[in-house]
């Protein structure tokens, strides 16, 4: 017989009142356990695509890209500065146009590492997030289950249930080679026939 059915049994308020708490509890457990088993499936995963992004990277990671990204944006204010300042034909504007489009291409270009080293960063911070949210909810999931655990002791000591027959006790195994007797009805003869 379940507990739920003994505490219904037993009309006891209780009893009733710590099977409530003891479901509590369980839910509570429950949610930590599900954010650990996220946090243990998404952590391998955003740690390979760290690795993917490093290698992407190359050995220097993407330090040399931020000269480039300010020398191009620097270019760009300059060639915008002109084209809104600057009073000068169609055919020039055309050209400082197309040469801003260029830059903005190049510009695209060079701000890609940067992009995937904000990502990487990012990963890298995500992974530890969830490492820490794996420890917090494996400390939490411990001291509920001491709380779950005197709950049912007290549970049961209100029911008069005796935890004490329930608990089996694993006796060792009594097969050591060096102490094994050998009986001689044990040794067998072999023969061997000669034809």
């Amino acid at each position: 017989m379940s507990l739920n059915e003994l505490v219904k049994e037993a009309h006891n308020d209780h009893a009733t009142e710590l099977m409530q708490q003891i479901y509590e509890l369980r839910k509570q457990r429950g949610k930590l356990i599900g954010l650990t088993r996220h946090a243990k499936r998404t952590i391998p995963y955003k740690e390979a695509e760290a690795m993917a992004i490093q290698n992407m990277l190359g050995p220097n990671g993407g330090r040399d890209a931020n000269g480039k990204v300010v020398y191009l944006k620097k270019l760009r204010k300059e060639l915008e500065f002109k084209i809104s300042t600057e009073a000068s034909s169609l055919n020039a504007e055309r050209e400082l146009v197309k040469r801003i489009n260029d830059v903005n291409a190049q510009l695209d270009k060079a701000l890609e590492p940067l992009r995937l080293k904000r990502r990487l960063e990012m990963l890298k911070s995500d992974a530890e997030r969830q490492k820490v949210v794996i420890t917090d909810s494996t400390k939490q999931c411990m001291e509920l289950d001491v709380k779950l655990d005197k709950l049912y002791f007290e549970l049961k000591k209100t029911l008069g249930i005796n935890s004490t027959h329930n608990k089996t006790v694993r006796k060792p195994n009594k097969t050591n080679n060096a102490t094994q007797t050998i009986n001689l009805e044990d040794i067998a003869v072999i023969k061997k026939i000669n034809k």
